[in-house]
């Protein structure tokens, strides 16, 4: 296991009281904690006023439920509960595991002070990152995630971002030999997430322009949520549920 922490400018007690309300019809400038267990990795982050101001990141198999509330303790250090405007988790597709225990981490955080609780699909916190990339027409992203067996998790948006197939466990050999069908014969692939490894080694014939190997992080669920967290949305922490795309074992 390997700990990678990014400071960036921390808010400090003074500066970093922001003017809204919890509870109010709009949330400005959010004091955002995030937290992602989902897959090989488990990371927290903190966000403020558009930007990550603190982010942890453990690379790790098992063992979230030890390292998740020393992560949670040590991006907090310093920051007083009233700043905080809402908490935001990875709710999955991946490890059915270590995504309980981020959503059960983050529920009781929000009970607690009585904030949101936002949860974001690793899809969508991917998706935010393959968005940020320009894409000509008819681009295909493919956000595969793993799922630890030999099907993984996969969703395919088009060049605007738009969903085209909708997440779901597959058979990656089957996947591929009707993508021209479903998408085109002149289709051009990015491969994005922790489970394109998987993908692309079986994706002869069909044009891959790039691959990010990476899963879903805390750092780009806290964009997420800032951006619901805009549109005036404070989701009951109650409301938030595991996004299981099988059943657990």
């Amino acid at each position: 296991m390997w700990l990678v922490r990014e400071p960036r400018n921390r808010p400090q007690d003074g500066s970093a009281r922001l003017s809204g309300s919890r509870h109010g019809s709009r949330v400005v400038q959010p004091v955002i904690l995030a937290l992602d267990s989902s897959g090989a990795s488990c990371s927290v982050a903190l966000r403020h006023n558009g930007a990550i101001v603190d982010c942890l990141r453990r690379e790790l198999a098992h063992g979230h439920a030890a390292v998740l509330p020393p992560m949670i303790r040590s991006v907090l250090d310093g920051i007083a509960c009233e700043q905080l405007r809402a908490i935001a988790v990875v709710v999955g597709p991946g490890s059915f595991t270590g995504i309980r225990i981020a959503i059960a981490a983050a529920r009781g955080l929000a009970l607690a002070l009585e904030l949101p609780l936002v949860g974001t699909s690793g899809f969508d916190a991917i998706g935010l990152r393959a968005g940020r990339l320009p894409a000509r027409a008819g681009t295909r992203d493919v956000i595969a995630i793993d799922s630890r067996r030999a099907e993984p998790f996969v969703e395919v948006r088009d060049e605007t971002g738009t969903v085209v197939e909708a997440g779901q466990a597959v058979e990656v050999d089957a996947f591929w030999r009707g993508f021209a069908t479903r998408h085109g014969s002149g289709a051009t692939v990015r491969l994005w997430g922790d489970g394109s490894g998987r993908m692309s080694a079986a994706s002869a014939g069909t044009r891959i322009l790039a691959v990010d190997a990476n899963g879903p992080s805390a750092a780009e669920a806290s964009a997420v949520a800032e951006e619901k967290l805009q549109t005036g949305a404070l989701p009951d922490p109650r409301s938030v549920r595991p996004l299981y795309l099988r059943a657990p074992l």
